[in-house]
């Protein structure tokens, strides 16, 4: 078993529909029981490590914690920043799926050559945002952006992206989504006619918690970090009042496909997301 522990999940079926689901997790709980007694800027710069996953995002709510408690103010050119690492995150973290796991789906082999190039081009941008140091520090860093290498990077990446198939902005009709062009195209052009994209099917509409109601029910449920019940969390969720994705629901069910719909919805908010936080920052 990996030192991380994992997650099992267990369907129980009758007449081949699922009648039952049972989830158990060996995952180490008391991880960050590693940050106990540490400085805060210790704690700061090991928090985005605890979390192999989205660990920019990690980085920016611990600073947000750390600087709301302290009473600490971050000027809008550090907030911007922020955003665009965690956009860029976001975006990176989507890519991987459209141009790896999903030709897998198809049975083709993955795009890892147009991966490697907009993963570089992100890092380009990010670098020509002109962090001075590691950037997890309270209150923010010392930037120096350099405007014409990061308007040049923003124009390099918007080219890739669209080649790809992203867009500035989702479509807004279920019909156009075989009209995009690139790899994310002919995802949904195979996947959107195939059975696969009724798959998963479910008569219950993804719900989500904020927050606040994690921190509740943390406090006032015995077990909940392990087993915090099925909540959805996710772009079915995230992007579910956009018109796209209420289309593909209404068409597909809350199944592979509605979830696909949603996945392409988040990424093309990511991207529209780093470009406009970058070109603040630039702009200051």
């Amino acid at each position: 078993m990996a030192a991380e522990g994992r997650i099992d999940v267990t369907l129980a079926l009758i007449d081949r529909r699922v009648s039952g689901v049972s989830i158990s997790s060996s995952r180490p709980l008391g991880v960050w029981s590693a940050l106990e007694g540490r400085s805060v800027d210790d704690a700061l710069s090991l928090a985005p490590l605890m979390s192999s996953i989205c660990s920019t995002a990690h980085g920016v709510a611990g600073l947000r914690a750390c600087e709301n408690a302290l009473g600490i103010e971050v000027d809008d050119a550090e907030l911007a920043a922020r955003e665009a690492l965690v956009a860029a995150e976001v975006l990176q973290n989507h890519l991987w799926f459209w141009l790896l796991t999903a030709p897998e789906l198809m049975g083709e082999p993955a795009r890892m050559t147009e991966l490697r190039q907009v993963r570089a081009l992100l890092a380009e941008v990010i670098a020509s945002m002109g962090s001075q140091g590691a950037w997890a520090r309270l209150g923010g860093v010392v930037r120096t952006p350099d405007a014409r290498r990061l308007e040049t990077s923003l124009g390099a990446l918007d080219s890739a992206l669209t080649s790809l198939g992203v867009a500035a902005a989702a479509p807004p009709f279920f019909e156009h989504l075989t009209r995009i062009a690139g790899p994310i195209g002919d995802v949904f052009r195979t996947l959107l006619s195939a059975p696969v994209a009724k798959t998963g099917v479910t008569a219950v509409s993804g719900q989500t918690f904020d927050g606040a109601t994690v921190a509740a029910a943390l406090r006032a449920t015995p077990g909940f970090a392990a087993r915090p019940g099925p909540l959805e969390l996710g772009p079915l969720v995230t992007a579910r009042q956009h018109p796209l994705v209420r289309e593909a629901t209404r068409c597909l069910g809350h199944g592979v496909g509605a979830r696909l719909v949603a996945r392409y919805v988040e990424t093309c908010a990511a991207a529209e997301a780093l470009h406009h936080f970058a070109q603040n920052l630039q702009t200051r």
